[in-house]
């Protein structure tokens, strides 16, 4: 489930917005292509991390499918001590097939750069209502870029 499709848009799109949640994070909208025709549901899951890691900031952000990539909702924090995965949950998420993201700022400087993580979900199919859960493996940005 792990698809790496939107990988080109890594660097532009997705970290600009990404990093813009890290400092807000909690947002909410509707936007076009994925759905938000009916209800709304809860996204939970869990984000497991490159290692273990204490106290990095992270962020989780869905997205439309369309090719803007408009921001749909999102949720971010910081890690516990000592762990290698963290949960999340975002409220009120409409119904549709979306594009999660995953960032971890691993290094501390309040920004997803090339020495951060990610991960991502394309076609993340959430009910109109209820809960859908997510696992997402986040590993470094450079590497993937370089893939």
């Amino acid at each position: 489930m792990n698809n790496r499709g939107h990988r080109v848009l890594l660097p532009a799109a997705v970290l600009i917005a990404a990093a813009l949640c890290l400092s807000a994070c909690s947002v909410g909208g509707e936007g076009s292509g994925g759905g938000g025709e009916g209800g709304v549901a809860t996204v939970t899951g869990t984000i497991n991390l490159w290692g273990t890691r204490s106290g990095v900031t992270y962020v989780v952000t869905i997205y439309d499918n369309s090719t803007d990539l408009n921001l749909i909702a999102g949720t971010g924090g910081t890690c516990g001590v000592g762990v290698d995965s963290v949960d999340y949950q975002i409220e009120n998420v409409p119904g549709g097939t979306w594009f999660i993201f995953a960032g971890v700022d691993q290094d501390g400087s309040g920004e997803l750069d090339m020495s951060d993580w990610y991960g991502e979900i394309e076609d993340a199919v959430v009910p109109d209502e209820g809960t859908a859960s997510f696992v997402i493996d986040v590993e470094p940005i450079a590497a993937v870029t370089a893939q």
